[in-house]
């Protein structure tokens, strides 16, 4: 069997793992909400709060990302 992932807006995927049974699971980090399923353990979208230092740049408050896991 051949897997792969595809999320739209700014998610980044950065783990696939398949069971015995084969299932995938994914996890990464989103900068947005993503679509939630009935039953999900968390379904809201709540970033904390990052701040970004560059040099000669005052810093600036940005959501952070978000981690998220799913399971196909």
């Amino acid at each position: 069997m051949q897997y792969t992932a595809l999320f739209g807006g700014e998610a980044l995927i950065t783990s696939i793992a398949v069971d015995s049974n084969g299932n995938a699971y994914i996890a990464g980090t989103a900068l947005a909400a993503l679509p939630i399923t009935a039953g999900a353990f968390q379904s809201e979208y709540k970033p904390g709060a990052c701040v970004s230092r560059f040099p000669n740049s005052p810093p600036q408050t940005l959501p952070c990302p978000v981690a998220f896991a799913g399971k196909q």
